[in-house]
């Protein structure tokens, strides 16, 4: 019988990033179902409440242990690990501070602090930061407009970056900030209003480029009609100023029609070469800025930025695009009749988007979703046919952290996906980083390889495409994931874009076979 334990923890605070550990910590046990660890905002009450437990007066200032299980006593060991993992004392090197005049007493020098704390003590405790005379990084989300727009014209005001709210990643003079990954300094300046987005562009240039300056987030709503795109305009003052950025790489989703006009607009005025990249844009968008250069996928706008500083694109890039066709035709000639669509599984909800506007690209195909985008069509558990899957949504999520931290969900819908006798192609996407998991290309090899033997078994032929995005600094080491995944049988291209437009060129030889 199952039975379902929940503990509050009153005015006990971690932030998201350390709590992602618990669950590379803590092993699994049969009889537990699921278990959730984090703090009680509203939406995480809510998403615990649809599970059946009950928060009942918990704040966001309280943590909460959501047991599942069909053992009281598996419960209960689960409950200690995690307590005990909690509790454990920091490493003997680390120091701990109780305020901010303490910390910057010992360390004077300093000059940024990173706010991880509930959102509606964010702002404030931004203002004091601020008000110390430091730039600061704002992981914490649940942050009023309001109160993000009061930040940031402070910041401004002084002379100092804001970065977020719901910051994920960043780099600055070659620190890793959040969950971003560890880039080699180089001339390339990038402000992004999203995270996985700038993510990708920052590591395909420290592969194929000099590497990054800065790499500033702004939080995904600085774009927003109510934030009017400041932490990018003043991101963009700073990087126009600063002696070792020569080109400046804007990225961002869709968004406010009147601000990424303005944002534009001040970029058509910097003397050095901006590019930009507005995911699911056309032309249109960028008509009256000439001085701009227009791309339309993550792989291109970093390809561009580093052609803008040697004159050429980099030959890999270019060649792997290349060979896309000859493989996609290879690939076609294997499937069975039956075999007609493709499945999307990605961790990245930018990266499902993109995959979503280049499967459409120049095709009559229907793409399920479940992300809202003019490419995707709404998505039942009937549905049939061409289906991107952001992993990371809510319904995958509940009760269970993000796959870039417990692969497990995705890994169970690669199982029930690859055996069906209609699939022929499944996109994977991967993310390294500090604080994701710490070897999320071995979580899934096993699959990979028994389930492309089993189509073979059965006259059918499954292909897997997977990109990685990461660097060789990254602790996952991306080379080691990569040969991992090519070791399993998996096809692996350079970038997002390349994975989804191999899907498309593989779907297209389908659809005329």
């Amino acid at each position: 019988m199952t039975t379902k334990k929940i503990t509050i923890k009153k005015n006990t605070y971690y932030d998201s990033v350390y709590l992602m550990g618990i669950f590379e910590k803590i092993k699994e046990r049969d009889a537990i179902k699921s278990y959730q660890v984090l703090m009680a905002t509203d939406e995480n009450k809510d998403i615990l409440e649809l599970s059946g437990f009950d928060t009942g007066d918990a704040t966001a200032d309280d943590l909460v242990i959501a047991i599942e299980s069909d053992s009281d006593k598996e419960a209960e060991a689960l409950l200690n690990d995690i307590e005990d993992y909690l509790n454990a004392p920091q490493k003997s090197e680390d120091k701990t501070y109780s305020n901010l005049d303490t910390a910057l007493k010992d360390n004077p020098d300093s000059n940024l602090a990173v706010i991880s704390v509930p959102g509606k003590y964010a702002a404030d405790e931004a203002e004091k930061a601020l008000n110390k005379g430091l730039n600061v990084f704002i992981f914490s989300d649940n942050v009023k407009a309001e109160d993000e727009a009061r930040i940031k014209k402070l910041g401004i005001e002084k002379n100092l970056l804001v970065m977020g709210p719901d910051a994920g990643v960043g780099s600055i003079n070659g620190m890793a900030l959040a969950t971003g990954s560890k880039l080699k300094t180089g001339p390339i300046g990038i402000v992004a209003a999203s995270g996985s987005g700038a993510q990708e562009v920052a590591c395909l240039i420290d592969r194929y480029g000099p590497g990054t300056s800065q790499l500033i987030g702004t939080g995904g709503k600085d774009l927003s009609a109510d934030i009017g795109g400041l932490s990018m305009s003043y991101s963009m003052d700073l990087l126009k100023g600063d002696p070792q950025t020569e080109v400046i790489v804007l990225v961002s989703k869709l968004a406010d029609k009147d601000v990424m006009a303005e944002i534009l607009s001040k970029a058509d005025t910097i003397e050095k070469p901006v590019v930009a990249i507005f995911l699911g844009s056309g032309p249109s968008l960028y008509k009256d800025f000439p001085h701009i250069t227009a791309t339309y996928t993550l792989a291109d706008a970093a390809a561009s930025a580093i052609e803008a500083l040697k004159g050429k694109k980099p030959e890999k890039i270019s060649q792997a695009e290349k060979d896309l066709d000859r493989i996609a035709q290879k690939e076609a000639l294997k499937y069975k009749e039956s075999q007609k669509y493709i499945r999307g599984l990605f961790m990245g909800g930018t990266f499902t988007e993109e995959a979503l506007i280049i499967l459409k690209e120049n095709t009559n195909t229907s793409l399920y979703s479940n992300i809202t985008s003019a490419f995707s069509l709404p998505i039942s558990e009937d549905t049939q046919g061409n289906i991107l899957l952001d992993m990371g949504a809510e319904e995958f999520t509940l009760g269970r952290p993000h796959p870039v931290i417990d692969p497990v969900p995705r890994t169970e819908k690669f199982e029930s996906e690859a055996k069906k006798d209609d699939v022929a192609v499944i996109i994977l996407d991967f993310i390294l980083s500090y604080g994701v998991h710490p070897d999320p290309a071995g979580a899934i090899t096993r699959q990979i390889e028994q389930y492309m033997k089993k189509a073979e078994e059965e006259s059918r032929h499954l292909t897997v495409i997977a990109s990685v995005c990461g660097t060789e600094a990254d602790p996952q080491k991306r080379s080691s994931q990569v040969q991992k995944l090519i070791q399993a049988g998996a096809i692996v291209t350079e970038s997002n874009a390349h994975a989804a437009l191999l899907a498309r060129k593989i779907l297209k030889y389908i659809n005329r076979g």
